[in-house]
C-alpha cells in the first residue's frame, strides 16, 4: 500500500510460524494450584450436593481436573528485530493451569501468604490454595519462576543468609516466541518479587510445587511479537531465568559449538503428512451425498428440508449413520419437536459414538430435555457433561446454571454460575453469569477473597486493565499485609496502562524504599516519570535501579528500556554501551539476544569486526532457537569476511544455509557462496554435513487419534465444521501433533481463512525453512503459500515490468489474498490501497467516478497497486526500497538513504529502523523465491514434485486462478505508524 505511514506488524500467527522447531518443551510453573471449583478455593455454596464432585476428588488433588495447559507452537522468523529499534520484542507466553491456561492469561498469583500463615495444617493447604492468575502487565505477564531449587550455598550470599525464598515472580514479555528453556528472572534474595515464596517457606512444599508442574504442565511455545520500541518502555520479559554472572555464563557460551538444528524427519507418504482423504476416499463418501445436504440444508437454516435428508442419510448403514442421527436430531430440535429429538438423540447415544459427536449428542439431549420444561433431567445431563472433556467447558457450564435455575436448584446454579465466573472471566459466559449470581446471594457463602484476587489477576494478564483496575480496587479494604501490598501495586500499575501517569506516579511513592517489591514499584515509578517527560530524574532513577539491584531482573529492564530512550534520543553511542551492558550482566537474560543484537550492529556499523563476530558467535551458541540466529550467523560471516577470515566466514555462511535455506537470511547466504555446485560438495563434508532430517523421510507418521477414520470420512463427505470439531476434541483430549494441525490448516484453506491456514501449516512443518524444506509435498506448500487471482497478477504485474511472483509475495504479506480485506488504517483490498492513494491512481488509469468501494474489486485493486509499485521502483530504483517505501512512507526512505549512503541491499535492510518495516521486506523478498519455486510453471498451479508417493491420496487443494476458494470476509487489522519520529535511530 502507499506510504505515509508504517505498515501493520506482521501478524503474530505469521511471525510464529515460521520458527524451525516443533518441539514441545516443559514449562515448569511454580506454586501448587488446584483445579478450580469454586470449594477449592475456600469458596463454598450452601446447601449444594457435594456427592458430584467426590468422583473427582483425586484429580482436584492433582490439581488438573484432566486438564493439560497447551499454548501455540512457535517456529523461527526470517529475520529478527533488528536495528536500533523502537519496541522490545518481548519474550514467550507462560503456559498456565486449570482455568486461567484455557484464557490464555498467564497464571502465577502473587504472594499467597493466607495459605502459608501459622496454625493451618499442611494437609489443608491446597484445598484451600486460591484462584492463581499470572498477571501480565501489557504485554508482560507476572509471575513465579522456575528451575530447580538451589541449596543455600548455590544461592547469593545475602538470598541465603536471610533464608529469602529460592522462587519468585518475574514481569515478562507475552512474546512466545524464543524456544528455549525456561529460566527464572528473579534470583533469590533480590527481595522484590512479584510475589514469590515468604520466607520461612518450608522447602519440601517449594519441591512438591515444581514437581507438581514438571510433570503436568507442558507447552509448546508461540508467536512473535512485533518490533519497535514503543515510546512507552517494555516490561521485564524473562523467561525463569537463573541469575548468573558474566563471568560465569559468556565464556561457556562462547565454548558452544555451532552446528545444525535436526529437525523431525519427514514421512514417506503424503497421507502421513495430515488426515486429509484422497481421491479414493472421496468417491467412498458418494453415498453419503444426502448427509452432506443435510448439513448445507441446516447452516443455511432450512430444518425442513435438513431434517428430510439427515432422514434419508441415516438409512443408509455405514460409519457416518451416527452424524445423520445426529443432524436429523438437531432439525427436530429447531422445527419445535423436542420429545422426538430426545429420543433421537438417545437412539444415537445408545450407539456410543466416539469423540466430539459423543458430547455433542449429550449436550443436544439436554437441550432437548430443557425446551421441554424437564429442567431437572436436564441439569443432571450437564453435570455429567462438565465433568468430562468438552471444547466449550464455560458453555456448558453455564447451560448447567441456567437449568438449575429453572428448576429450583438454587445451590447447584450457584455453583455452577460461580465456576464460570471464577474459571473463565474472560468469556462472554461469564458476562451473562455475572448478571444471573446477584439474586443467588443469599446461597453463597465465601471464606476469604482468594477467588476475588485471582479473578483480578486474570483480568490484568488478559490487559483489560479497565476491569481490572475496577476488581483490585473492591479488594482494597478486604486485603492485607502481602496481598494489600500486591493489589495497591496492580492499581498503580493498571493506571500506567491506562496512561493515567500522575496517578501511578503517586501511587507508587510508598513502595520505593521499604516495601518487598520495592524493584517493581521502582521501575514502574521511573517508567511514569519517563511518560511524564521528566527524562532527566527518568535516567538517573534508571542508573540507581541498576545500582541497587545488579542481579534483578528489574535491573535487567531497567537497562533494556534506557537504551530504548537513548536510541529514541537520537544517542546512539550511549544505546549501544548500555545494551552491552546489560549483555555483559545478563548473558543468558530474557533481554540477552535483543542486547546482543543492538551492541553486535552497532560495532559493525563502527567497523568493529572482531568484536561482532565475538558477541553475535556466542550469544548464537547460548541461544540457538533464538529469532536473532539467522541475523547474528549471516552478520558474523560477513564481520569474518571483513577481516578476511574467508574460511571461517564461508563455515558461517553454510550453517546459515543449512538451517534457513529458504528464508531471507538462506538465500542471502546461498547467494554468496560462490556456485550451488560447490555448495553442495561444502555441506557434504565432515565438518559440517547437511542435516539429513531434513530431508530424511525415513521415520514413521505420528500415531493418529481413534477418531482419525471417522475425520477422514467427515471430510470427504466435506462436512468441514464437523471434522474441525472432532480435529479440536482430539488435539484436547489426545494431545496434538503436526498431522492434526496440518488437517486444521487445510480446513481452514479450504473454508477461505488462508491466513490461519499459514499459521497452522508453518506450525506443523517448520521444516520448510531448512535446507530440504523445498522438499515437502507441494500440497502442504500450497496451503503455506496461497495464490489466487493469479491470471490478473501476471497480466499486470508483466504490464509494468514487475515481477509477478514478488508481486504474489507482496500480495499474501499484505491481504493473505482476502479482496475484503479492510485494515484499522483505512487501506482496503488485496494490495491495502488507501482511498486517497486509490483515488490518485484511478486518474491515472481513466477510472472514472472512483469509490472507495472500488477498492474490494480484486481486478482493479491489483491495477492500481501494481501502478503505484512500479512508481516507488523507478523513484528509488531498487526493489528493496520499493518494498520498504510501500510499508513506510516515501519520506522516510529518502531520509533512511540519506543519513547513510551507498549501502549494500543486505545492509541497508537490516539497518531500517523500524522493525515492521525491516520485516517486511525481508519476508516478502523470501516469500517471492517460495512462490517462484512453487509455481514457476507460470501456470499459477503447484509442481509436484514425484518424491513423495501420491498413489491414491492426493487431495483436491485449490490452486491458483482468477478467483479464491469461497471464504469468509475477515479484517486484516494493521498498526498506524506513529505521527512523528526522529530522524535518527
Amino acid at each position: 500500500m502507499e506510504g505515509r505511514r508504517l505498515r501493520r506488524a506482521r501478524p503474530a500467527a505469521d511471525r510464529q510460524s515460521d520458527r524451525r522447531h516443533g518441539v514441545v518443551a516443559e514449562r515448569r510453573q511454580s506454586g501448587r494450584g488446584d483445579g478450580h471449583d469454586p470449594r477449592s478455593s475456600r469458596a463454598h455454596v450452601r446447601g449444594a450436593s457435594r456427592q458430584p464432585h467426590r468422583a473427582r476428588g483425586s484429580a482436584r488433588r492433582r490439581g488438573t481436573h484432566g486438564r493439560r495447559a497447551v499454548c501455540g507452537r512457535g517456529g523461527r522468523g526470517a529475520g529478527h528485530r533488528g536495528g536500533l529499534d523502537r519496541r522490545d520484542p518481548g519474550s514467550r507466553a507462560p503456559c498456565l493451569r486449570g482455568a486461567v491456561a484455557r484464557h490464555g492469561a498467564a497464571h502465577p498469583a502473587d504472594a499467597d501468604e493466607r495459605q502459608r500463615r501459622g496454625g493451618r495444617g499442611r494437609r489443608r493447604r491446597s484445598r484451600r490454595e486460591a484462584l492463581r492468575a499470572a498477571a501480565r502487565l501489557r504485554d508482560q505477564v507476572v509471575q513465579r519462576g522456575g528451575g530447580p531449587g538451589r541449596p543455600a550455598e548455590a544461592r547469593s550470599p545475602p538470598a541465603a543468609a536471610s533464608r529469602d525464598r529460592t522462587r519468585a515472580t518475574a514481569v515478562r514479555g507475552a512474546h512466545p516466541c524464543r524456544r528455549r528453556r525456561a529460566r527464572r528472572v528473579f534470583p533469590a534474595g533480590a527481595g522484590a518479587d512479584a510475589g514469590g515464596w515468604r520466607r520461612g517457606t518450608p522447602r519440601h512444599m517449594r519441591l512438591g510445587s515444581r514437581l507438581f508442574h514438571r510433570r503436568w504442565f507442558r507447552c509448546t511455545l508461540g508467536v512473535t511479537a512485533a518490533a519497535g520500541i514503543a515510546f512507552s518502555f517494555q516490561l521485564p520479559a524473562s523467561s525463569f531465568q537463573r541469575s548468573a554472572s558474566s563471568s560465569e555464563a559468556a565464556p561457556v557460551a562462547a565454548q558452544q559449538q555451532l552446528s545444525p538444528t535436526a529437525h523431525p524427519a519427514l514421512p514417506q507418504n503424503l497421507q502421513d503428512y495430515w488426515l486429509v482423504p484422497g481421491a479414493r476416499e472421496r468417491a467412498a463418501a458418494r453415498p453419503y451425498s444426502a448427509l452432506t445436504s443435510a448439513a448445507t440444508a441446516y447452516a443455511a437454516g432450512n430444518f425442513s428440508a435438513a431434517l428430510s435428508d439427515a432422514s434419508s442419510a441415516a438409512r443408509v448403514a455405514g460409519p457416518l449413520a451416527q452424524y445423520a442421527l445426529y443432524y436429523q436430531g438437531l432439525s427436530q430440535l429447531r422445527l419445535s419437536r423436542a420429545a422426538e429429538a430426545e429420543q433421537t438423540f438417545g437412539a444415537l447415544l445408545e450407539s456410543k459414538p466416539e469423540g466430539h459427536l459423543a458430547n455433542a449428542a449429550l449436550l443436544a439431549k439436554a437441550e432437548a430435555a430443557d425446551v421441554r420444561g424437564d429442567h431437572a433431567s436436564a441439569a443432571s445431563i450437564y453435570e455429567k457433561l462438565a465433568a468430562q472433556k468438552t471444547i466449550a467447558p464455560d458453555d456448558v457450564l453455564l447451560r448447567l446454571g441456567r437449568a438449575a435455575l429453572a428448576a429450583g436448584d438454587r445451590s447447584r446454579a450457584a455453583e455452577a454460575l460461580l465456576r464460570v465466573y471464577y474459571e473463565f472471566p474472560l468469556s462472554d459466559a461469564a458476562t451473562t453469569a455475572a448478571t444471573l449470581l446477584p439474586p443467588l446471594q443469599d446461597v453463597i457463602h465465601k471464606n476469604g477473597y482468594d477467588l476475588d484476587l485471582g479473578r483480578a489477576k486474570i483480568l490484568f494478564g488478559a490487559r483489560r486493565y479497565a476491569e481490572a483496575r475496577s476488581a483490585f480496587q473492591d479488594l482494597q479494604r478486604q486485603t492485607g499485609g502481602d496481598d494489600r501490598e500486591v493489589t495497591d501495586l496492580r492499581i498503580a500499575e493498571c493506571d500506567f496502562f491506562l496512561k493515567r501517569y500522575d496517578a501511578a506516579r503517586d501511587a507508587l511513592q510508598p513502595y520505593l524504599d521499604k516495601a518487598s517489591r520495592r524493584g517493581e514499584a521502582r521501575f514502574f515509578h521511573l517508567s511514569a516519570l519517563r511518560e511524564l517527560r521528566d527524562h532527566d530524574q527518568y535516567i538517573a532513577l534508571a542508573q540507581a535501579l541498576v545500582r541497587d539491584f545488579p542481579t534483578d531482573s528489574w535491573a535487567e529492564e531497567a537497562l533494556n528500556n534506557l537504551g530504548s530512550h537513548y536510541i529514541l534520543t537520537n544517542q546512539d553511542d550511549l544505546a549501544a554501551q548500555t545494551f552491552k551492558q546489560l549483555y555483559d550482566a545478563f548473558p543468558n537474560g530474557s533481554r540477552a539476544e535483543r542486547a546482543a543484537w543492538k551492541y553486535g550492529w552497532w560495532c559493525y556499523k563502527t567497523g568493529k569486526f572482531a568484536e561482532t563476530a565475538r558477541v553475535f558467535e556466542a550469544v548464537s551458541a547460548a541461544f540457538p532457537r533464538s529469532d536473532y540466529r539467522p541475523s547474528f550467523l549471516y552478520w558474523a560471516a560477513r564481520a569474518h569476511a571483513r577481516l578476511g577470515e574467508r574460511s571461517v566466514a564461508e563455515a558461517r555462511l553454510r550453517l546459515v544455509f543449512a538451517d534457513y535455506m529458504n528464508s531471507y537470511y538462506g538465500r542471502l547466504a546461498a547467494k554468496q557462496l560462490e556456485a550451488r555446485r560447490a555448495l553442495d560438495a561444502q555441506l557434504s563434508s565432515p565438518d559440517l554435513a547437511r542435516p539429513a532430517s531434513a530431508v530424511a523421510r525415513q521415520v514413521a507418521a505420528s500415531d493418529p487419534p481413534p477418531t482419525a477414520p471417522l475425520i477422514k470420512r467427515l471430510l470427504a463427505a466435506g462436512l468441514l465444521d464437523d471434522a474441525l470439531n472432532e480435529l479440536k476434541y482430539a488435539q484436547r483430549v489426545w494431545s496434538d501433533s503436526p498431522q492434526l494441525q496440518a488437517t486444521v490448516a487445510w480446513i481452514y484453506h479450504e473454508k477461505g481463512d488462508m491466513r490461519r491456514g499459514i499459521i497452522l501449516m508453518r506450525r506443523a512443518y517448520p521444516q520448510h525453512l531448512a535446507a530440504g524444506g523445498e522438499d515437502l509435498p507441494a500440497e502442504i506448500l500450497q496451503v503455506i503459500f496461497p495464490l489466487t487471482y493469479w491470471d490478473s497478477i501476471r497480466r499486470y504485474a508483466t504490464a509494468r515490468g514487475l515481477d509477478p511472483y514478488l508481486m504474489a509475495a507482496l500480495i499474501n504479506q499484505e491481504s493473505t489474498f482476502d479482496p475484503e480485506a479492510h485494515s484499522s488504517a483505512n487501506a482496503w483490498g488485496l494490495m491495502q490501497i488507501e482511498p486517497s492513494t486509490g483515488r490518485r491512481l484511478a486518474r491515472a488509469l481513466g477510472i472514472r467516478r472512483f469509490r472507495t468501494s472500488m477498492l474490494t474489486n480484486a481486478t482493479t485493486n491489483i491495477r492500481m497497486g501494481m501502478l503505484h509499485f512500479s512508481d516507488l521502483v523507478g523513484q528509488f530504483g531498487g526493489t528493496y526500497y520499493a518494498l520498504a517505501s510501500y510499508n513506510a512512507g516515501e519520506s522516510r526512505v529518502i531520509r533512511w538513504r540519506a543519513e547513510r549512503p551507498g549501502l549494500d541491499e543486505d545492509e541497508f535492510i537490516d539497518d531500517i529502523p523500524f522493525p515492521e518495516t525491516q520485516n517486511y521486506v525481508k519476508r516478502i523478498l523470501g516469500t517471492a523465491e517460495d512462490y517462484r519455486r512453487l509455481y514457476g510453471n507460470g501456470e499459477g498451479r503447484a509442481q509436484t514434485r514425484p518424491a513423495v508417493n501420491r498413489s491414491s491420496t492426493q487431495p483436491s487443494v485449490s490452486h491458483a486462478s482468477s478467483k479464491p476458494s469461497p471464504s469468509k470476509a475477515h479484517t486484516t487489522k494493521k498498526k498506524k505508524a506513529p505521527a512523528k519520529k526522529k530522524s535518527r535511530r
